[in-house]
């Protein structure tokens, strides 16, 4: 017993985790949540945060911009009464890590939902969202690399990132997008534009005399829920508005030839370049990055 003793004190490892890989047989069985953040770097309506929200059987992603970790409670709950309303479902079990901000233990009795808790030190027991959030932060990257805009809309980069994940085919449920495995509808990629590009929106005709200009140049930003449009942010005035009557070149990017720093940048976005003092000011945006109740869009 001894001789076992000073063994294992003196060598034990860690012990070897085995994924089953088991799917659920139902949307909304089983969820899995993370929350990412802090990042150092605010986006500019000064969200540090975003919570992850998979669904097992469908694999959609749902991702919640936060600017503290005490908003998870209210935007868990606001997605738990969408889950109800839109799709007439419950959802049964949830699986988080150790956090205790993701401890819902009142919420959960009052609804019936099991919780599973990932042990300390063990993310392994949340992988499939770890690996979520690894997917999203790959893409954003991308994002970011190729429209080389400010820093301070990485928000946009994970919010279109999650969006184009969304309608992505996955070997891990056959090949069929996530979007389809939720709608049972086929997505529609004619309306997907190249993020950050240059692009002009057609100005209102209330608000302009004859020889004023006809559209105003913009970056493209994302696709904003609940509009059949596209979010811009104007290169002139950095305000950031929805529209529908767009022209894109999207071969263009606008923020391309900016020279840049690494500081503050190796945490989300290790190994880029960004100038920050050609970024806009940050200013109140007149409308939220990201609604209360984020469903991924049908059009």
């Amino acid at each position: 017993m001894l001789h076992c003793d000073i063994y294992q004190r003196a060598k034990q490892k860690k012990l070897t985790y085995l994924s089953r890989h088991n799917i659920c047989l139902a949307p909304f069985d089983l969820l899995h949540i993370d929350v990412w953040g802090p990042f150092s770097e605010p986006t500019q309506e000064g969200y540090h945060y975003f919570l992850t929200i998979v669904d097992d059987y469908t694999r959609v992603t749902w991702v919640y911009l936060m600017k503290f970790k005490s908003d998870v409670l209210t935007i868990f709950l606001c997605f738990i009464t969408m889950v109800e309303t839109q799709y007439q479902t419950k959802v049964k079990d949830v699986r988080s890590d150790n956090a205790p901000e993701l401890k819902f233990e009142e919420l959960y009795r009052r609804k019936g939902i099991v919780a599973y808790h990932s042990c300390p030190e063990t993310p392994e027991q949340n992988s499939v969202v770890e690996r979520k959030h690894q997917h999203i932060l790959n893409v954003a990257r991308a994002l970011l690399f190729q429209s080389q805009i400010p820093l301070s809309y990485w928000g946009d980069c994970i919010l279109t990132a999650v969006f184009i994940i969304n309608r992505t085919p996955s070997p891990v449920i056959s090949n069929k997008t996530p979007f389809e495995m939720l709608t049972k509808k086929v997505p529609d990629y004619a309306h997907l534009k190249s993020f950050g590009c240059l692009c002009y929106a057609s100005t209102s005709p209330k608000q302009r005399h004859k020889f004023e200009d006809r559209a105003r140049a913009c970056a493209f930003l994302g696709y904003p829920s609940e509009y059949k449009g596209y979010k811009l942010l104007d290169i002139e005035s950095h305000t950031i508005f929805i529209s529908r009557n767009v022209v894109f070149y999207e071969d263009l990017f606008p923020f391309k030839n900016k020279t840049a720093e690494t500081e503050d940048s190796s945490v989300f976005f290790p190994h880029i370049y960004v100038d920050r003092n050609n970024s806009p000011p940050a200013q109140a945006l007149p409308i939220q990055e990201t609604p209360p109740l984020d469903v991924p869009a049908t059009k």
